[in-house]
């Protein structure tokens, strides 16, 4: 606890960083290559995680079951609650950064940042609207849940096409509401997703993105890991609760 205390308060502008570095050359050095002092959230994510691991522990010998859960209860929400909030605050108060050409994409901006195809224009993220091809009208454009609904009707007897406000990463999956069936995309358009509109269609169709299975394996060793502790914590109880029986039937 007094770790995670400390790692804590490492984190912040109070701690004394400025003394620290002042007092001689070693500390000057150490200083310098940590840079950023919120990467000790990583020492103070694992000291805590102990730390709530151990009162779990504890918890699970008091004699008021119903308070033991419910303090695990608070335990849980408060990750939770806390983990939320500093995921809603990056979001809200991260800088965006922009990458106009490879000069600009080095190793160090590489690992946080979106990765850009090739050839996307500097100015991709002014268009918000979907651009029709020739003699095709749209009637109708939405964008919610992550998914783009368009309506439109084409007056061309050939293939037409709509340019959609859309990075061309590999995962668009575009089908007609009414049918499913699945239009053609192409990815050669820069800073588009080209939606291929057939011959004298009349309609609806929705583009999303769909990422990988693979993408998911990170959610998959959670949803296990929280089986498994499961599965031990069950065990644990139902071994204390035979435990208890035999030394009641042999009193």
């Amino acid at each position: 606890m007094l770790s995670a205390a400390l790692s804590l308060w490492m984190c912040t502008i109070w701690f004394p960083w400025d003394f620290i570095q002042q007092m001689n050359g070693l500390f000057r050095l150490i200083t310098r290559n940590i840079q950023l002092p919120w990467r000790f959230l990583g020492v103070s994510s694992f000291f805590l995680t102990v730390t709530a691991i151990c009162l779990a522990m504890l918890l699970q010998d008091m004699p008021n079951r119903s308070v033991c859960y419910g303090l695990l209860a608070v335990i849980c929400a408060v990750a939770l609650i806390s983990a939320d909030y500093f995921l809603y605050d990056f979001t809200r108060c991260a800088p965006s950064e922009r990458y106009v050409d490879a000069q600009d994409l080095d190793s160090c901006y590489g690992g946080d940042a979106e990765y850009l195809p090739e050839g996307t224009p500097p100015d991709f993220c002014a268009d918000t609207a979907p651009v029709p091809g020739s003699l095709l009208e749209i009637t109708q454009h939405r964008f919610e849940k992550g998914a783009h609904m368009v309506t439109c009707s084409s007056l061309s007897e050939e293939e037409s096409h709509i340019d959609m406000p859309q990075l061309p990463y590999a995962g668009y999956i575009c089908r007609d509401v009414q049918t499913g069936r699945e239009l053609d995309i192409s990815l050669d358009v820069p800073g588009k997703v080209r939606v291929i509109v057939p011959a004298s269609y009349s309609g609806s169709f929705r583009l999303v993105f769909r990422e990988p299975r693979h993408w998911r394996a990170a959610e998959a060793f959670s949803v296990l890991c929280l089986l498994f502790g499961g599965i031990w914590f069950w065990n644990i109880q139902r071994r204390k609760s035979d435990s208890m029986r035999r030394r009641s039937s042999h009193e």
